[in-house]
């Protein structure tokens, strides 16, 4: 029993070394917590510069890739579009020349029955007969025939080049072409 009064009286006199032991644990095991996060903080902030640096490498690499897109894309529609200008132009001299050919044989026809004694051109309105005869009223039925030929090429043009620039599903293009044809 003296050894048990011996313990609690020197527990009683020296209570604060207990507490200070604690203290100082305490203290220890905290300042050991916070290096731990200083660390994870300095792993973590290492990972974010290495990933910012990442997305930004990233970032320039899809910009000039998408540079090179929008510049193949640019040169693709220009080669369409040069090709598709120059093959309207061809088309349109074609239907000129058709055009002109057209009117001119009609000329012919009409001349050819009036000098054997045919009507003529019964379809000539008096006001061509009185501005300007035969003549003045085959100019205008060739600028007409012309006129005609060409609203029709360009029309067919700009159904081709928006069929190749993709502007039009293929299928519909194709419906609309074949019903005219038939």
């Amino acid at each position: 029993m003296t050894n048990a009064i011996a313990v609690f009286s020197l527990i009683r006199r020296y209570w604060w070394i207990a507490a200070l032991a604690i203290l100082a644990g305490l203290y220890l095991d905290q300042r050991a917590t916070i290096a731990r996060m200083d660390g994870k903080l300095q792993h973590a902030s290492d990972i974010m510069a290495l990933t910012k640096e990442r997305i930004g490498h990233a970032q320039a690499a899809a910009e000039a890739q998408d540079r090179r897109h929008a510049m193949d894309v640019a040169a693709r529609q220009e080669t369409v579009n040069r090709k598709v200008a120059d093959d309207l132009e061809a088309k349109l001299a074609q239907a000129r020349a058709a055009a002109a050919a057209h009117a001119r044989a009609d000329r012919v026809r009409a001349r050819s029955g009036a000098a054997q004694g045919g009507v003529g051109q019964p379809d000539l309105p008096a006001a061509a007969n009185a501005a300007g005869g035969a003549d003045a009223a085959d100019q205008t039925a060739e600028l007409d025939d012309v006129a005609c030929a060409e609203a029709v090429t360009i029309a067919e043009g700009w159904q081709v080049w928006a069929l190749q620039q993709g502007l039009v599903p293929r299928w519909r293009l194709g419906v609309q072409i074949a019903r005219r044809r038939e």
